[in-house]
Parts: structure tokens; sequence; C-alpha cells
């Protein structure tokens, strides 16, 4: 048996302008067991890569979880709950619901203010991540880059001045922002994290002289012209990291030939997995139809006929019923236990669940041929040989899926035929490439 694991980013979070934080976890068959780190997505860098290192970011870990356990588990307490009809099964299935819901919510950054910060952040750092998720490594290289940078803009007032009086321009204002981050987070001030916030948010107490149009003027007009100069200031910060991390970069021209070999390759990959696809759901909908038909009444004579209803949920009456006399496990504990349906001078074995009381009288099930390699046959009924004389050679599987097995392969069946939609749109598209070339 091949075991699939190893490592894989999920969980990813704040995404905004391009950048976002994910979280590596181990995993097997793709299913995250263990968050090893996180990292802040940046773009191509000066050092050749394209991401950051991080504090371990709970949202992110969090989210990668719900993304992922968070379907799974609402579908199997569905399946469950509208098998059993418990409604505890539905209340777990609708929280995951719910919670997987809100993990996909978080991809991206929202609010005018959260945004804004992000910008203060990427003009100031170099990165949209916070301050508080960098390493003290990273954010030490951040300290020294900002006093090398407020050194040579040579401002006439201090950023805690700044921050009360306003900023003579939008890059004095970030800078005196990010130096406050810091500081706040280096040694505990709460007034310097204040301070920050402040130019973030453009409070500003105007002094009385006009010395600047940012200092002089009404906060909400200083505010507004930060505004407007900081966009300038993102979009040159931007400008200047692509062509530090891609000094002589040329886009290379796409060769029309090799390409739509390429979507032709994928194309047909593709469709070999369509159509192994809809050979599942093949069985997904016979299993449909099965799970949708009506429980048939059948008789001692039609069971011992030549042509029993195998496979199907039928309704068996039986003169009585014993006692489970086998159980049915699975490593350490039991599954299922095997009773007997009087029907005459005949025995039809009945499957129960674990916790299932005897039935009587009319049972309804899944009529399913007894298989030598089952092991209460090997080692129950195979051992008795009068027993097995009278015994019948099926037996019937009371616990059946029902409406769960119905949502299952109704589910399948849909996103089949979506993709198969999807596929087709892809190919109208390769044809139109194709043609345009």
């Amino acid at each position: 048996m091949v075991v699939i694991y190893g490592a894989r980013n999920y969980g990813s979070v704040d995404a905004c302008g391009g950048e976002h934080a994910q979280t590596q976890f181990f995993h097997v068959y793709w299913l995250p067991l263990v968050p090893t780190g996180s990292s802040w997505v940046t773009g191509p860098r000066p050092d050749g890569t394209n991401a950051h290192g991080i504090k371990l970011y709970g949202k992110s870990v969090l989210s990668g979880y719900l993304r992922v356990w968070g379907p799974i588990v609402a579908i199997g307490n569905l399946i469950a709950g509208l098998d059993t009809g418990r409604v505890g099964h539905l209340i777990v299935a609708a929280i995951a619901v719910v919670l997987a819901a809100w993990s996909w919510s978080t991809r991206t950054l929202r609010g005018a203010q959260a945004q804004r910060r992000s910008d203060f952040n990427y003009v100031a750092f170099g990165t949209r991540c916070e301050p508080k998720r960098m390493l003290p490594a990273h954010r030490a290289a951040c300290k020294k880059q900002l006093d090398e940078r407020w050194r040579e803009l040579a401002p006439r007032r201090s950023p805690n001045e700044i921050a009360q009086h306003g900023a003579d321009g939008a890059a004095e204002a970030v800078l005196a922002y990010g130096l406050l981050r810091l500081s706040s987070l280096d040694r505990g001030g709460a007034a310097d994290a204040e301070g920050a916030d402040r130019i973030l948010a453009g409070r500003f107490d105007a002094p009385s002289s006009e010395d600047g149009p940012y200092r002089a003027k009404p906060a909400a007009a200083s505010d507004a012209a930060t505004g407007a100069a900081l966009a300038e200031l993102v979009a040159r910060r931007a400008e200047e990291s692509r062509a530090i991390a891609q000094p002589t970069a040329v886009a290379a021209p796409i060769d029309p030939v090799a390409e739509r070999k390429r979507l032709r390759r994928k194309g047909r990959v593709q469709l070999a997995g369509l159509v192994f696809m809809t050979l599942v759901s093949a069985g997904a909908a016979l299993a449909l139809v099965s799970s949708l038909r009506p429980a048939v009444d059948v008789t001692l004579s039609q069971l011992r006929g030549v042509n029993p209803p195998m496979d199907r949920t039928v309704a068996v009456t039986c003169d009585a019923v014993d006692a489970p006399i086998w159980d049915v496990k699975q490593g350490s504990g039991t599954v299922a236990r095997i009773a007997m349906c009087h029907l005459g001078k005949y025995l039809l074995p009945l499957k129960l669940g674990e916790h299932d009381s005897v039935p009587s009288g009319r049972i309804t099930g899944r009529l399913r041929d007894i298989d030598d390699r089952l092991v209460w046959v090997t080692d129950g009924l195979r051992r008795d040989p009068e027993l097995e004389m009278h015994t019948l050679d099926f037996y019937l599987d009371t616990n059946t899926l029902g409406l769960g097995e119905a949502a299952l392969g109704l589910g399948i069946l849909v996103a089949t035929l979506v993709l198969w939609i999807l596929w087709f749109r892809a190919r109208a598209r390769r044809r139109q490439l194709a043609t345009s070339s």
C-alpha cells in the first residue's frame, strides 16, 4: 500500500496586494495534520525567494484545518444524521458548514482601515505583513532600514510629534508610523502604539501656524491628502521591488505551437480523469436509484426462487428472531452482530448494528450474498453443519445508508456534470486559441 504524505501549504489568509499568509502542514493523503510553520508570501524578493517566515499564525492554522476537515465532518455527520435521524449529527454538520464558510471568508483582508494599514506596512517595511507577526531578525532588519531612510529624509519633527500634529508629507507619515510600530513592539510602549494608530487614522491636533500641507490643515483634509500620496508611494514601492528582484527580467514570448501542445496534453489528462470520474458516478447513480427504491416485501418462496432480489432493499416478515450469536469485529472492537430470522424451517442471517436492539416481525434491509471471506461465515456458520444446512445463501443487512447514500450519490453526479461542463468550455477556448493563432 502506497501512503502519500509530505509537507504542503494550507490556510491562505489576509490576501491584499498580491501578498498573503499561509501555513505549512504535515499531511497524509493531502489531509492537513500538524502545522510546521507559517510564512508570508510577498512575490519575488531580492534574495530570490517569494516569501519570508513569520510566527505561527493561528488564523491561518485554523483556516487550513477548517477548509479541508470542515466539509469532511459536515458530509459525514449529514449522512449519519439522515441515516439515524439523530439531530445531534445534523447540528454538528451545520456548525461545520458555518466554520468552513468562515474560513474561506478570511482569504482576503477586509475593511478600508485594514487595507490602509496594509499599505502603510508595505511602504514602511517592504511587506504587507503585520510587524507583530514578523520574526525578531526580520523586524530588526526593518528597523535598521527605517532608521537609514529617516536620516536621509531628515524631518523637522520626531515620530511622536508627527503622530500628534501631522506630517509634512505621506513619506514622512509612513516612516514615523513604521518606527512607532516597531518601537511599541520592541519596547512595549503603549504611547508609541497609540501614536502609530493616530497616524494611520489621520487624527492630528493641527497647530496654529501653517507650515505644511499636512500639519496646518484640519485632520480630515490631512488624512485625504495622505491617502492620495500613499497610493503613489505604494505604486512606486511595487515598481522598485520588481526592479530589484528582477533587474534584467524580460518577458519571453510565448510560442503558440508549444502552448497549443501544452494545452492539448493538459486536456487529455483531464479527459482521462473525467472518464474515470464518470465511471465512478455511474456506480453512484446505481446506488442512488437503489437507495430511492422502496422496500419490496418478499416471501420465503421468493427468497428460495431462481432470481431472489439481491442487493435490493427488501422487507421480510420473520416468524421469530434469535438473539445475536456472532459478533463482527474490526480491530479490537465490535462493529456489528449477527442474529437469525426464522422463516419456517429456514434461517436468514440478520446483520445488526453494534447497539441495535433485536428486531421482530417485519424487518427491512439490503439482501446480500453470503461471502466465504466474511469472518462470521468462516469462523461461525461453516463450523456448524446443522445450522448451515438450514441457512439461506444470503443475509439481510439492516445497516443501509438510505437517504445518506442518496445524498452522496447525488453529490458525485452533480460534481461530474459540472466538471464535464468546465472541460468543454476549456476545450472551446483551446480551439479558439488555435484558430486565432
